[in-house]
């Protein structure tokens, strides 16, 4: 079995596959197998497949539970969503994980299973059970290939799949914690002006080498607009993101322009 790339989802299904006693290879397109993103949240249901795969408490020891999620239109303060996990017909919390965090826990759990690695191999095309990669050569015969390279993904480009651009992405950072009481560490909060404008901390726990806690933040920004944002430079943005919300200065703070990374506004339509 071929698992092309190795993030969260391709890391999963290798280690369903070797565990059901499946030889498996995992092609990965960076020279060496890391976390890439922001922090997120695993919903109760992708909670479910880590319980499947016994690796639940592993990844919620560094996770930050997450009962809450709560948003505010600004100027105005007034509640615009309000979501409790408390409330679902089977009442679980939610979970913010720092990427780093799960990658670490599922590629260990990989090499434990004995799913085998090639690295600096991107692969662009699949047909007749053989990955094509971008530097010509073609793998050996698999009976099942996996394509896990997500949004902008040439495999399934190639097979039909049609990307479409989304209107936003969104700018992110990984930041210390503010331990300020109007944050909740166990809720995901956001504020909004209308709907062009959004911006939201989530807690997402620890990364495995230190145990400070973390959260992401994040902006929402139209992928034509990315270029005028580097270009009008960090401090007006800081500037526009106080005066929709004050009360991330201090998170703000903690923000230069080298921790920022883009979240590409892309789907993949089947």
């Amino acid at each position: 079995m071929a698992v092309a790339g190795a993030g969260p989802t391709g890391l999963a299904v290798a280690l369903m596959l070797a565990r059901q006693g499946r030889r498996v290879v995992v092609f990965e397109r960076f020279d060496a197998a890391q976390p890439v993103g922001a922090g997120f949240m695993l919903q109760p249901t992708g909670l479910a497949v880590l319980d499947a795969l016994d690796l639940t408490d592993q990844i919620e020891a560094l996770g930050q539970p997450i009962d809450h999620i709560f948003g505010r239109a600004a100027p105005s303060g007034r509640v615009v969503l309000d979501v409790r996990y408390a409330d679902l017909k089977r009442p679980r919390s939610a979970l913010g994980v720092h990427r780093a965090a799960i990658f670490h826990v599922l590629h260990q759990a990989c090499l434990d299973a004995g799913v085998a690695f090639e690295l600096g191999r991107e692969a662009v095309a699949a047909s007749q059970g053989r990955l094509t990669f971008a530097d010509g050569s073609i793998s050996a015969g698999f009976d099942l290939i996996i394509d896990a390279t997500g949004a902008r993904s040439s495999i399934a480009q190639a097979h039909g799949a049609r990307r479409r651009a989304l209107s936003f992405g969104a700018l992110w950072a990984t930041t210390p914690w503010p331990d300020d009481p109007h944050f909740d560490v166990r809720a995901l909060q956001q504020v909004y002006r209308g709907a062009s404008k959004m911006v939201g901390v989530l807690p997402v726990g620890a990364r495995p080498e230190a145990p400070d806690r973390l959260a992401t933040f994040f902006w929402s920004l139209k992928a034509e607009d990315y270029p005028a944002w580097r270009e009008a430079g960090l401090e007006r943005w800081k500037a526009e993101v106080r005066a929709l919300w004050p009360e991330t200065a201090s998170v703000l703070d903690a923000i230069g322009m080298s921790m920022i990374w883009s979240w590409p506004a892309m789907a993949i339509i089947p």
